[in-house]
């Protein structure tokens, strides 16, 4: 599961909500084994906003690499049970050209982790962080 932190349509907080209630029912261990969310700092509905917005969420499932495309990365969680920790999301410098080059790059971590910069290197390269509890 993914949601962008800055969905006009759909509260974020619905998303976690859910997410939570899930966790509840069935319990962490089986959460685990089977649901992943990541929200999406600066991303609105599906997509687009300010923030990295682009992690494969369309397109062919279970192509490219499975550490910035989230069906590759569901994937390999059902071939090879690696479960997806981050997915690296892309901020293009123009959205309506793929090939105008990359303005960002940040990790999505499963929740309820977050990204957290590390004090050094580039703030718009995903390098730069870790995924940590808040």
């Amino acid at each position: 599961m993914y949601h962008g932190w800055a969905d006009s349509v759909i509260p974020a907080t619905l998303t976690i909500d859910y997410y939570s209630r899930v966790v509840q029912k069935i319990g962490d261990r089986a959460v685990n084994g089977g649901v992943r969310l990541f929200m999406a700092p600066g991303m609105d509905h599906c997509g687009d906003g300010p923030g990295p917005n682009t992690f494969g969420q369309y397109g062919a499932a279970g192509s490219g690499d499975p550490d910035y495309k989230v069906g590759a990365a569901l994937q390999r969680w059902v071939e090879s049970g690696t479960a997806p920790e981050r997915i690296i999301a892309t901020k293009q410098k123009n959205e309506d050209d793929p090939k105008s080059g990359v303005l960002r790059t940040r990790p999505l971590c499963a929740f309820p982790k977050v990204a957290r910069y590390r004090g050094a290197g580039s703030t718009d390269s995903a390098a730069s962080f870790d995924c940590v509890s808040p």
